[in-house]
């Protein structure tokens, strides 16, 4: 099944929201494809290899990057999630977005120079993962010029910061 971009009544990314795992993880572009090259092993910095698989995502239009099982090391301030992008894990406990330094972990923000509203970050989400800030400062998630966002089955850990 075609992933499309969403229109207003319409299932934004094509799958069920109450679809399984198993059944994403079909449809989805994995950060582990070879394209892509994410390890999850907790020590190799994944953050190029995931911004890769989030950029060709929502260069396609949408749809959704996941994650398999693993924890991904990430430099703090790179990685953004723009709109029509849902970040899939397979599981709250399972896959964790680790801060490898102090900052920002995850961005999902418009720019700040649309007063229209037309270029925010709209219809992403985040699923099934945990974010964890090494006991780092800064924030887990950065949210600014944003909207109809959908956050489910997340779970926060280890920040120093707000």
């Amino acid at each position: 099944m075609p992933i499309t971009k969403p229109t207003i009544g319409q299932d934004p990314w094509g799958v069920d929201l109450n679809a399984t795992l198993d059944q994403i993880g079909d449809l989805a572009t994995s950060v582990q494809d070879a394209a892509y090259g994410a390890t999850g092993n907790g020590v190799t910095n994944d953050t190029t290899a995931i911004q890769a698989a989030i950029t060709a995502v929502s260069g396609a239009g949408g749809g959704v990057v996941y994650f398999p099982a693993g924890t991904y090391l990430c430099s703090p301030d790179v990685l953004a999630v723009p709109a029509n992008v849902r970040i899939v894990g397979s599981g709250r406990k399972s896959t964790f977005l680790k801060k490898s330094g102090a900052g920002v972990l995850l961005s999902m923000s418009g720019p700040s120079t649309d007063d229209t509203g037309a270029t925010h970050c709209r219809y992403s989400s985040l699923e099934s993962i945990g974010l964890n800030g090494n006991s780092l400062s800064g924030a887990l998630l950065q949210l600014y010029y944003a909207d109809n966002l959908t956050f489910r089955d997340v779970h926060c850990t280890s920040n120093a910061g707000v």
